[in-house]
């Protein structure tokens, strides 16, 4: 996937699978209701990569940051789902 940012900048990213489950319940759904859904679940794991990766990139570009500091970020990242 390429996300472009202002201008003229793009950067190559790699998202992992993204899973939706149960798109519209069990009685099925109007479809600008499912596409909401698609949508929103599909911005919100990009967004959650996007965002674990660029503080991980952070963190191993730190090399004054302590490690205790590291492994308690790392730690917080872990809970990002």
């Amino acid at each position: 996937m390429t996300l472009y940012g202002f201008g003229n900048v793009s950067q190559e990213i790699k998202t992992p699978a993204i899973t939706l489950e149960d798109i519209g319940g069990a009685s099925g759904a109007p479809l600008r209701v499912v596409g909401n859904e698609i949508l929103s679940g599909i911005l919100s794991g990009i967004i959650r990569h996007t965002l674990r990766s660029g503080i991980q990139q952070w963190i191993e570009n730190n090399t004054s940051m302590p490690e205790s500091v590291k492994d308690l970020i790392n730690k917080g990242l872990g809970s990002i789902r």
